[in-house]
């Protein structure tokens, strides 16, 4: 049983114990008042096949879209300023990626709520027709492709300069890595002296 000064000992601890306490109080009140002021995204980037029609009459050969989803999970308003494709290899090189004329594709800037989703979607066919194949491999796929590959991101960037960056689905990459090696230009032959 413990005796007077036993118990003088233990209580001189009491007041950093409730010193300590009210520091964690105060902490996490102020991590939680934070949170709410901070932007939040989710991205997700891949192929996708987009119908159009009333659902009686079904399209087999629709063509490949790639889409970025950009979901608001904060609350706090963001607004989407730029989408970027980007390897996280290779130091400052970034490769802009306008959204397309595609059905149903939203346009940059693009004001997002809470909760509010916008997909910007750009055809795979108008997306190898407009790119350099020779110009995307060396931004965003060097050599070895398919290993270069597994870093490549897509970056969302906001009118409050966060960037939100996000792995590209791997159909999209395997998609992405065949179209450089067929389309990129070979070397052209040593010429004989």
């Amino acid at each position: 049983m413990p005796t007077k000064p036993d118990w003088t000992f233990i209580n001189t601890f009491a007041g950093w114990l409730s010193a300590v306490g009210t520091l964690l109080a105060v902490i996490v009140s102020l991590y939680l008042s934070q949170r709410d002021s901070r932007i939040r995204l989710h991205v997700n980037v891949g192929i996708r096949k987009i119908f159009i029609g009333t659902g009686k009459h079904v399209v087999k050969d629709a063509p490949d879209f790639i889409v970025i989803a950009v979901t608001n999970v904060g609350r706090r308003t963001a607004n989407v300023t730029g989408i970027f494709w980007k390897n996280w290899l290779i130091r400052r090189q970034y490769l802009y990626q306008i959204p397309g004329e595609a059905p149903l594709s939203a346009q940059i800037p693009a004001k997002l709520g809470d909760g509010d989703e916008a997909d910007f979607t750009v055809s795979l066919e108008a997306f190898e027709a407009t790119n350099d194949p020779g110009e995307f491999a060396r931004r965003c796929l060097p050599r070895p492709r398919i290993l270069t590959a597994r870093f490549l991101r897509m970056q969302v960037r906001t009118s409050t300069r966060h960037t939100f960056s996000v792995a590209v689905e791997k159909e999209l990459r395997q998609r992405l890595v065949q179209w450089v090696e067929e389309k990129r230009p070979s070397s052209p032959p040593a010429e004989a002296p």
